[in-house]
């Protein structure tokens, strides 16, 4: 039986039923025993079922929920960055309000943060004290008297907000007065950034728990660690290095961890692969707090399930491409590698590694370019080049296969085909720059020549080269010259000849090699003859089974062609 996500989550303890979201939250209402199922889930895996099934399908579970996980879901989602936004708090409170019994609700209320429901009232309220039991005159005409006649109280103009604070406050009357007093009197005297200080550190504290540290510590996930220098330390040890943390019987994943987890991917599988049920327990336990610090690190808040799966496959992936360089891609040797070091270093293994393809990407952008317009970076490059450099010029690197395929980095062949297209790229760049000896004002020259058939965006690297190789079958030796037609036609002769065939690509263009030999830094001939290789092959294909010189004219991303 294959392992799925939800099959993970069950072998690691989580206690969801099976189906999708929807489904879950039916099969948990049907239970028996529902309301203390529902407060024995994790906060963080609740507030997840309620997101994904949606708000009208998870609010009916919001009733049932503990004072500490009502506490989380605020945490989760009322917050943006370190500011508080009460508004959001709405729809947590409503439910409550709506369906919650009188000891749940008052229980509720009581063990909230108090500094996040005064952030509330304040920001929604306004109170002065009565006057001899009338409102003050001097009191906005939407001032209402709070049910003891205590209070003169402004509710917001917002009609929804103003019915909710309202229903909030007759019941708090009802059920725990002193609580009611309490929070008036805070919006009459406590100041709003003391109130939210207090709240942060609380609220800080609790997250820590989840691996939702300071920003600044979040950041440090992403500090370089060489590879290599990794690999060396883990070969040479001869024990574990790593102590992880022992849990109990369950483990709370993080929000987006249990429905990302790809068996498929080397990380899960060696994870799984753990005999010990503890030591697999702590691994994932490791695996929560570091995937939570990561989405901290790029800017994702805790309760921003969407956002946070793209940074969990991300993770996932680089956590995957440190061990996959670890072990050198030996399967074998997966639980021993994981027995000596943490994941955070296989993350930051991994993400270094791309980090480097970055770096070689940003030295081909400034040496000297690549691109001749305005606006277009990479317009001397074919468009899965010009893919690939897009994807490694974002700030956490991804991998483009070609124009259409974009990839998280995750295995050793993405690196691999990632740095062999640089390689190319690069030796490409020396070509045009260096043996040709090309400026760039001169190249922006020719591809804005009147006379030139083709547009500037069809001169790249690849046309000049296939451009002078053409040159080369014909017998011209004046580099990179746009061809005329009687040029083209010598060309359609010699392509459908196929001479070079005849012998190998080295001997039969002998002197270009001979020409260009003593230019090329080691091992780049090897470059020159696949790139040969590739050119012939576009420009048989393309112009090979043409009979007319005419025909080729549509042909103005093959070659150079002038009128």
């Amino acid at each position: 039986m294959p392992t799925t996500p939800t099959s993970i989550t069950r072998q690691l303890g989580t206690m969801l039923p099976e189906g999708n979201p929807v489904e879950q939250i039916s099969a948990i209402m049907e239970r028996p025993d529902a309301e203390a199922y529902i407060k024995a889930l994790p906060g963080n895996v609740l507030y997840q079922l309620i997101k994904e099934a949606g708000w009208d399908q998870g609010v009916d579970l919001v009733p049932f929920a503990s004072p500490e996980q009502i506490q989380l879901f605020l945490d989760f989602d009322a917050w943006r960055r370190d500011a508080l936004v009460p508004v959001r708090m709405a729809p947590w409170l409503a439910a409550l309000l709506e369906d919650a019994r009188d000891k749940d609700f008052k229980r509720a209320m009581r063990e909230l943060d108090s500094e996040v429901l005064a952030m509330l009232f304040s920001s929604q309220l306004e109170v002065v004290e009565m006057e001899e039991g009338r409102i003050p005159d001097d009191a906005p005409d939407r001032a209402v008297a709070s049910p003891d006649m205590v209070y003169a109280i402004v509710y917001p103009e917002d009609e929804a907000l103003a019915a909710l604070m309202r229903k909030l406050i007759d019941r708090l009357y009802e059920l725990d007065r002193v609580l009611a007093w309490t929070l008036l009197e805070a919006v009459r005297w406590e100041l709003p950034t003391e109130m939210e200080e207090y709240a942060l550190r609380w609220r800080t504290s609790r997250l820590e728990e989840f691996g939702f540290v300071s920003r600044q510590e979040a950041i440090a996930v992403y500090t370089p660690l060489p590879p290599d220098k990794l690999r060396e330390r883990v070969e040479r040890e001869d024990a574990a290095q790593v102590r992880v943390r022992p849990l109990g019987e369950t483990l709370d994943l993080p929000s987006v961890v249990s429905s990302e987890l790809d068996e498929d991917g080397l990380l899960v599988r060696a994870l799984m692969r753990i005999p010990d049920h503890e030591r697999k327990l702590a691994r994932f336990f490791e695996l929560s707090a570091l995937i939570n610090k990561i989405m901290l690190a790029d800017g994702i808040e805790p309760g921003e399930l969407n956002s946070g799966r793209q940074v969990m496959r991300r993770a996932l992936g680089f956590m995957g491409l440190g061990l996959e360089f670890i072990t050198r891609g030996r399967e074998e040797v997966l639980d021993e590698v994981l027995d000596r070091v943490t994941l955070k270093e296989l993350f930051r293994a991994g993400y270094t590694l791309t980090a480097q393809l970055q770096r070689q990407a940003q030295q081909l952008e400034r040496r000297p370019t690549l691109t001749l317009i305005e606006g277009l970076p990479y317009s001397l490059l074919v468009e899965d080049d010009a893919a690939l450099l897009e994807g490694l010029a974002r700030q956490r690197p991804t991998y483009a296969a070609d124009a259409y395929t974009h990839e998280i980095f995750e295995h050793q062949h993405q690196l691999d085909d990632a740095a062999m297209r640089l390689g190319m790229i690069a030796f490409k760049q020396l070509w045009v720059f260096g043996l040709l000896r090309l400026q760039v004002n001169e190249l922006v020259a020719r591809a804005t020549d009147e006379a030139l058939l083709n547009d500037p965006i069809d001169v790249t690297f690849d046309a000049l080269f296939r451009t002078w190789v053409a040159r080369q079958l014909i017998g011209r030796q004046d580099g990179v010259q746009a061809l005329d037609r009687e040029e083209v036609g010598a060309l359609l002769v010699a392509l459908r000849d196929k001479e070079w065939e005849k012998t190998s690509i080295r001997e039969h263009f002998s002197s270009a090699f001979e020409a260009l030999g003593p230019f090329l830094p080691g091992g780049t001939d090897l470059l020159l003859e696949r790139w040969f290789t590739q050119a012939l092959g576009v420009l048989v294909d393309e112009l090979g089974q043409l009979k007319m010189a005419s025909d080729a004219t549509f042909a103005q991303q093959v070659v150079l062609l002038r009128g």
